[in-house]
């Protein structure tokens, strides 16, 4: 499928204390958090092979009005996994637990967490600018700040649950997958799951699994009509945690469906205009949306050079 689309550290011989304003080891971070009473903004990194990483730190991260917004706020710290680059070997292995730990699929990923290291929001891949990440920024740092007095209810476990269960839906659907622990509390305080925490989250995975078995692999043999008939079908049901999947396989369909220039401008136009159902990555998509149509003709030559190619197969 097309989930590829969407997806300059400090290079030291050996890893430092700090890179700039950034700290390197999260422990050491995690207690200036707690005595500066501030939530940490971590940077999941891998600092001298990913690219998408690099472009984030040239865009955002190193900027100097980020850096003047984040310091105000957050406890900055780079958890880096390079691989050329010499670290310490503690560090190193610190540093991959961590990655398991908060199960890290994908790099770079940005969370904000509490002074203990408990989630609270966040982002995954680069972003174009400070004014492009700082609405989820800010999110984030009010779901920790929220996370935080939810720990210091003295009402009963559900009212807890209740409120750590807010903070959860809160937080964009990409980073919750990094906030297990969070869901496993909200489980034990919850244990009915009148929340339908669990239900509903086993509704949107049976739905994508869904689709991935109608589509998937699948797509490559179909007739872009074929494909279209399938995302008419979804579209009325679609979870929102499931749109990016289903507007990804209605480009592909779109893509094969395409005849002419013209034909190619009108999807671009649709999907362009599908995209401002994803809030939290509506930017990011209709950026990868129109660099993929820029050159219509182009793309339309390649897809047409594929397709003859599949038919041969």
């Amino acid at each position: 499928m097309l989930k590829q689309m969407f997806m300059l550290a400090c290079a030291a011989v050996v890893a430092p204390a700090f890179c700039g304003d950034w700290m390197a080891d999260f422990d050491a971070a995690k207690a200036k958090a707690q005595s500066d009473k501030k939530p940490l903004l971590v940077d999941f990194t891998g600092s001298d092979w990913c690219s998408a990483c690099k472009s984030l730190e040239a865009a955002v991260l190193n900027k100097p009005e980020f850096l003047a917004y984040a310091k105000g706020k957050f406890i900055l710290v780079k958890v880096d996994l390079p691989m050329r680059a010499q670290m310490d070997p503690a560090l190193k292995q610190k540093n991959q637990a961590l990655v398991k730990q908060y199960n890290i699929e994908g790099f770079p990923t940005i969370l904000v967490m509490t002074p203990k290291g408990e989630v609270a929001g966040g982002f995954v891949g680069a972003k174009a600018s400070t004014d492009a990440v700082k609405p989820v920024l800010d999110q984030a740092y009010e779901n920790a700040k929220a996370l935080v007095k939810a720990h210091r209810m003295k009402g009963s476990d559900e009212e807890q649950a209740k409120a750590l269960y807010d903070v959860y839906q809160a937080m964009g659907r990409e980073v919750r997958p990094c906030a297990a622990a969070l869901h496993s509390e909200i489980r034990r305080k919850d244990p009915q799951d009148t929340l339908h925490l669990v239900g509903g989250e086993q509704d949107v995975r049976a739905q994508a699994q869904e689709l991935e078995a109608r589509t998937g692999e699948k797509m490559f043999s179909m007739t872009g009509q074929q494909i279209l008939d399938i995302v008419k079908e979804f579209e009325p049901k679609i979870y929102p945690e499931n749109r990016l999947s289903l507007l990804q396989v209605k480009m592909t369909g779109l893509l094969y469906a395409a005849e002419s220039v013209e034909d190619m401008n009108k999807a671009r136009d649709i999907l362009l205009k599908d995209a401002e159902s994803l809030p939290e990555m509506k930017d990011e998509v209709m950026e990868q949306i129109r660099h993929q149509f820029a050159d219509p003709a182009g793309t339309l030559k390649k897809m047409q050079e594929f397709k003859a190619q599949q038919q041969q197969h």
